[in-house]
């Protein structure tokens, strides 16, 4: 057989598999319209939570048992809504009353009632005092933000928020609230939005979606309740970098037993925390939505950046300081 005819035949069957694996790397690549930037991915669309759940795990968040919201009596007085698959832990309504699902996420009971406060926002000043004469001018909360929230705070007297920050176990969805998971950071602010409204599948019971600026606010006022707590300097509830520890990395949620308030990780330091409240800025011309995160980070000094500090954030996502927090509104 003529040589040149055998390296010919050679090069055909390599570049044959080179287009093959070409083809398999691409029609595999991580998600649809999505880029990869430093290990993170990033969505390039505004996938549904259908789309983004079914497309990962197959259902639609999880499974949520049927039944009714019972209430719990607390040792030290007070009651408790718990909805269907969850079931009560430990803590007391004062200082954090903690529920968990059948599949081990964890969350806090704010009791707004209990105290007669206001399920409001608030723009706290250096001192920790507030004034909303600024917020209302200049930060807004988003249109997604359902008023059905408020009827039930009313009608419970409170809400649930994530008792850690929303971590990812492995590659699969929907986030999670646990204890040793490292934050799932690096999302869109829509991305963020659906994992968190997608976390459990649709029910009579409860609704999951993400932190808003009313519950965020309330949950620094409910703090303050403790005298000794300060929302104008977290040094020394969070992972900062000027803090006791002084880590500059950003850490699994719930590491570090100091860094806990009414049995809530990590909402001060650690990662930023998407919200759905925002700022109209001018850009280029252009009047864009810029979402606000919360908390400070890890790389960031507890005395500046406190647990009530806002920042702005990129609604395009790909940092991997800025995570996101679940809460849970009763029907």
């Amino acid at each position: 057989m003529n040589k040149k005819f055998i390296i010919a035949g050679v090069i055909a069957i390599v570049l044959i598999f080179i287009t093959l694996i070409l083809i398999v790397v691409f029609t595999h690549a991580p998600g649809q319209g999505s880029v990869v930037m430093n290990n993170i991915e990033v969505s390039n669309t505004t996938n549904t939570v259908e789309n983004v759940v079914e497309n990962k795990v197959g259902v639609n968040g999880l499974k949520v048992e049927k039944g009714e919201i019972e209430y719990y009596d607390l040792e030290e007085g007070g009651t408790i809504p718990i909805p269907p698959t969850f079931k009560y832990v430990e803590g007391e309504i004062d200082t954090g009353a903690v529920i968990e699902d059948k599949y081990k996420n964890q969350f806090v009971w704010v009791p707004i009632e209990r105290y007669e406060q206001d399920y409001t926002r608030f723009l706290f000043d250096r001192n920790g005092d507030y004034d909303n004469k600024d917020l209302e001018e200049n930060l807004l909360e988003s249109a997604d933000y359902n008023t059905d929230y408020d009827d039930s705070v009313r009608n419970y007297g409170g809400f649930y928020v994530a008792r850690y920050e929303a971590g990812k176990e492995g590659d699969n969805l929907p986030a999670v609230s646990k204890e040793g998971v490292m934050p799932w950071t690096g999302v869109s602010w829509q991305r963020a939005k659906d994992l968190a409204f997608g976390m459990y599948e649709e029910n009579d019971y409860f609704q999951s979606d993400l932190i808003n600026s009313y519950a965020w606010d309330s949950i620094c006022q409910w703090l303050r309740k403790d005298e000794s707590f300060s929302v104008d300097d977290s040094v020394n509830y969070g992972n900062y970098q000027n803090g006791k520890y002084g880590y500059n990395v950003l850490l699994e949620s719930g590491s570090n037993r100091e860094w806990v308030n009414n049995n809530i990780y990590d909402m001060a330091g650690n990662a930023w925390e998407l919200t759905t409240e925002y700022e109209q800025l001018l850009i280029s011309g252009d009047l864009e939505v810029i979402h606000i995160g919360r908390g400070g980070g890890y790389w960031n000094n507890g005395d500046e950046y406190p647990i009530s500090s806002r920042t702005l954030t990129d609604n395009d996502g790909a940092n991997i300081a800025v995570g996101f927090r679940v809460v849970l509104y009763l029907k």
